[in-house]
């Protein structure tokens, strides 16, 4: 098939510096691993999801064997998952109801038959309901609990660790990382010494009007979108990474409608707003789509936006078979190095003087494909 495109004299300013990787670019197969659009993995390879046609739907997890749903807590007609360690204990929140007013924390951790049990999580003094939101390696736990000590309006934060069960008095809960340090919306708190740490400073140059946090890797990095100003509807933002105790680093210039997802400990990230709705950063590479990273052969995947990126660089994306018919979430991992395309056949540039009707400079390329598996030059 003859493939024709334009190149135009034109020049844009992008808000995502472009990296140019001078190491190899990974290139990834494909893997269906379950239902929905909602997915997270640990770092020895275990996908949770929630099937959600009908919210809050329906928890499973994928070890390598395919998903399978998860039993649901007890008194309890649906369930969701929100994070899993690297012991394969996943946390998430129980619906008695399958209304979100009646949640309630839950555990589920793997058992001997290669299943997994399950329990509802404690509450706080004065708590009415809950949920599960993060847990480490060290099997502490991040969970949300309204009406704590009797406090209106919201849900505030608490750790289960063991049979404690620590209120902290902060709103907007997170993560936990495995060294003990509590993220929310607005504050980092050190769990392990009981202190309130604050959201950092910003940035020399940055002057945010407000700052959202997103994740906490376990280097002790925090990302953070820094909004700077909105025009019309058009919110103005800077990307940055602050390293407790060390300082921060901006990852991007003032860009517009974007900001950070999960990070993990290699400081690869996600970012929101680009070209496919949700790219990865890959550090020493450079900003992808999941689709630009897709082994050429996997000519029946569609892949649409990242959902989450471990510490080896799999992906969790959004995707379809085109053979198989299954859709939701797809594990990409890394096969190799991206390979070249193969230099085209029968090149032709047809430069494009301008008119009135077009006012533009451009030369028109047409080439035959050297091999089936190029999609584009």
């Amino acid at each position: 098939m003859k493939k024709t495109v334009a190149v135009a004299a034109a020049a844009a300013l992008l808000a995502i510096p472009s990296t140019i990787a001078q190491a190899e670019v990974p290139m990834y197969g494909a893997t269906y691993a379950g239902p929905g659009i909602s997915a997270t993995m640990n770092d020895v390879g275990v996908v949770i999801g929630n099937d959600s046609p009908n919210y809050p739907g329906q928890p499973w997890v994928n070890d390598g064997t395919g998903p399978h749903d998860l039993p649901l807590p007890p008194g309890t007609v649906a369930a969701r998952v929100g994070d899993i360690n690297d012991a394969g204990q996943i946390v998430g929140t129980g619906y008695a109801d399958g209304q979100l007013t009646s949640d309630m924390p839950a555990i589920w951790t793997p058992n001997l038959a290669g299943g997994y049990n399950v329990d509802l999580l404690p509450l706080p003094g004065g708590a009415t309901r809950g949920s599960g939101v993060a847990i480490n390696d060290a099997g502490q736990i991040l969970a949300s609990g309204f009406l704590i000590g009797g406090v209106l309006p919201t849900y505030q934060a608490y750790v289960i660790d063991g049979s404690d069960t620590v209120p902290l008095g902060l709103s907007g809960p997170i993560t936990i990382n495995d060294n003990g340090l509590v993220l929310t919306r607005n504050t980092l708190f050190d769990y392990t010494t009981m202190t309130d740490l604050g959201l950092p400073a910003p940035p020399d140059g940055v002057r945010p009007i407000a700052m959202y946090p997103s994740d906490l890797n376990d280097n002790d990095q925090v990302i953070v979108t820094m909004l700077t100003t909105i025009i019309s509807h058009t919110r103005y933002e800077v990307i940055g990474i602050y390293s407790v105790g060390v300082g921060w680093t901006t990852v991007t210039g003032v860009g517009f409608n974007m900001s950070a997802g999960s990070m993990n400990d290699q400081g690869d990230y996600l970012v929101s707003g680009g070209s496919c709705s949700t790219m990865v950063y890959l550090q020493g590479e450079g900003y992808f789509c999941p689709s630009s990273l897709l082994d050429p052969a996997e000519t029946d995947w569609t892949v649409a936006r990242t959902l989450d990126v471990a510490n080896d660089r799999s992906l969790l994306v959004t995707g379809a078979n085109s053979a198989t018919g299954e859709s939701g979430v797809v594990l990409m991992r890394p096969t190799g190095p991206l390979p070249a395309p193969a230099a085209p056949s029968d090149v032709v540039a047809i430069p494009h003087e301008p008119t009135a009707q077009q006012n533009f400079v451009s030369i028109d390329l047409s080439w035959v494909p050297a091999d089936t598996l190029t999609r584009s030059y």
